[in-house]
């Protein structure tokens, strides 16, 4: 878990880091250079879940070695669908890099 101290607000407590793949992670199905490295430092804290309509078929083999659970959606009405995972983890422990999810 990461704690971020907001000054006179809470403290957020993060249990997941929810990314997208595509355009996040990765450009045309390929994890970008320094991304495994970059995540390697996180995820001793917090749990990775990439969810992705997974467009180029590519993105269970780029992340094998980096530890993650992975969702793959249908392509259409994506925001719905990561919003909805999202909720099923618990928002309020949830980052969102790269999802277009609003929760609210």
């Amino acid at each position: 878990m990461i704690e971020v101290s907001i000054p006179g607000h809470k403290v957020l407590r993060l249990t997941y880091l929810v990314m997208d793949y595509n355009r996040t992670l990765a450009c045309d199905g390929l994890l970008l250079p320094g991304v495994a490295s970059a995540l390697e430092g996180l995820l001793d804290r917090i749990e990775l879940h990439v969810i992705t309509a997974d467009t180029f078929g590519k993105a269970e083999s780029q992340l094998v070695g980096i530890p993650h659970h992975f969702e793959k959606i249908a392509p259409d009405n994506q925001a719905a669908a990561k919003r909805d995972y999202v909720r099923a983890l618990g928002s309020e422990s949830a980052v969102c890099i790269g999802t277009d999810v609003m929760i609210g």
